[in-house]
């Protein structure tokens, strides 16, 4: 009867080991997560620093002059009606897009420059 338990046991330890495996993968993956974009300078906040600073960073990060940025973004603005639930403000998606193109950014590319989750 002894004998007939522990060879029980023994066949159950690999699905146990299993189990438990899974579970840690999924307690490591999705229970205890780590924040990744965790920049102080948040994709808005880079925006205003390139407006701000000198002329020539718009067009080095974005491939356009400083007054074609701004007619794009008030001719998008025109285009498009806000909306009151958008979390992304409108410059910056403008700002996202051209950064995109200009630099053939991936997605993981605009998640680390501008701190969002693609």
């Amino acid at each position: 009867m002894a004998e007939r338990e522990a060879a029980r046991d023994e066949e159950r330890e690999p699905t146990a080991q299993v189990l438990a495996l899974t579970a840690a993968y999924y307690g490591a993956a999705y229970c205890c997560k780590e924040a990744c974009h965790t920049s102080a300078l948040t994709g808005a906040a880079w925006v205003a620093e390139l407006e701000e600073g000198h002329h020539i960073c718009i067009f080095r990060n974005f491939r356009v002059p400083q007054g074609v940025f701004e007619i794009l973004c008030n001719e998008v603005e025109r285009a498009v009606p806000s909306s009151p639930w958008a979390r992304i403000e409108l410059k910056e998606s403008v700002t996202m897009f051209l950064y995109c193109l200009s630099k053939n950014a991936s997605n993981r590319d605009l998640m680390e420059r501008f701190q969002h989750s693609g």
